[in-house]
């Protein structure tokens, strides 16, 4: 949907109102439930989790 994607070199409020004008936007939004940092001994052990909740999250999204 490149109409909703703001990449490289592209001036942000031109970008923006062509996108207002073009009229609204349907999405879907999924979320998780909290993972809170103090329950991780390290970064990168939240960060494995975090990429496991994500992942399952996408999952859920691609299923009709």
């Amino acid at each position: 949907m490149a109409r909703v994607a703001w990449y490289g070199d592209m001036k942000f409020l031109p970008h923006l109102l062509a996108f207002l004008a073009d009229g609204g936007l349907e999405c879907d939004v999924y979320y998780g439930a909290p993972i809170q940092v103090a329950d991780f001994s390290d970064r990168k052990a939240l960060a494995r989790m975090t990429e496991v909740a994500m992942r399952r999250l996408a999952e859920a999204a691609r299923k009709p």
